[in-house]
């Protein structure tokens, strides 16, 4: 799964397969949030969200049953709940297909409309605060011809873990200590998962012996570090349940 991420960030950069999700505009009344429903509502299609959670965006192309179609709420719960919910929702109509693919900031899912309205529903959940759901209706025949939203998501296929550091990695940055797991890079920005069980403090001290550290925060018990590093940005994000490290650098 973690490879899976790493993979997908190139699928980002071809396509930007669920940016348009991020965009903002006046508050609109939520649907019904228990479950979803096998007709369309009137500015969203039924889809089952947190209790709690509040519709803040939609934008649509085309008109009827074969408009395109993105919606974005404000979860009502934390980013592991909504995760939680999510990997253990059991719904008549939106039922989960493939695996999830998994980022430090954001995991992405995908899901099939029963019902027939939709080929599919893109989602991704996104670690903000508060957390956010940007889902993406695609109708049966695909996005409409003239639309300006971006196209249908590239699926990758799992690739096998990369075992060495990309050239130009900040050796600085490995954790000590630390077995890479996984690592990829897309032009001048790094990204690499270690296992370690060095401590979050103590990681922290590495990276600013080398690096300007900007923020900490603690999220849904992960340890966040922004930093950086010959004046570009740079994240580590700690995770000592799984005793991982995700790191994204920019040189």
């Amino acid at each position: 799964m973690k490879s899976a991420w790493l993979r997908c960030i190139g699928a980002f950069v071809v396509c930007g397969a669920l940016a348009a999700c991020r965009a903002t505009s006046s508050t609109l009344t939520p649907p019904p949030l228990s479950s979803g429903s096998v007709s369309l509502a009137p500015d969203v299609p039924g889809f089952p969200v947190p209790a709690g959670s509040v519709l803040v965006n939609v934008q649509i192309d085309g008109s009827g049953t074969t408009a395109y179609r993105i919606a974005t709420w404000q979860s009502g719960s934390g980013y592991d709940a909504t995760i939680s919910f999510y990997k253990s929702l059991s719904d008549s109509r939106w039922k989960g297909r493939g695996s999830s693919i998994t980022s430090p900031d954001a995991a992405d899912y995908s899901f099939s409309d029963a019902a027939g309205v939709f080929a599919s529903c893109q989602m991704e959940i996104s670690r903000t605060n508060p957390v956010k759901i940007n889902t993406r209706f695609l109708p049966p025949g695909g996005v409409p011809a003239h639309s300006y939203a971006p196209g249908p998501t590239i699926a990758f296929g799992s690739l096998p873990a990369q075992t060495t550091l990309p050239e130009g990695f900040p050796a600085a940055l490995v954790p000590s200590g630390a077995t890479l797991a996984d690592a990829s890079s897309v032009g001048s920005t790094y990204y690499a998962i270690f296992s370690s069980s060095i401590a979050s403090a103590v990681y922290q001290s590495q990276i600013a012996a080398v690096a300007t550290v900007m923020n900490t925060a603690t999220q849904a018990g992960t340890t966040v570090i922004d930093f950086t590093y010959d004046g570009h940005p740079g994240q580590v994000v700690v995770d000592p349940t799984s005793r991982q490290i995700y790191i994204e650098v920019t040189k």
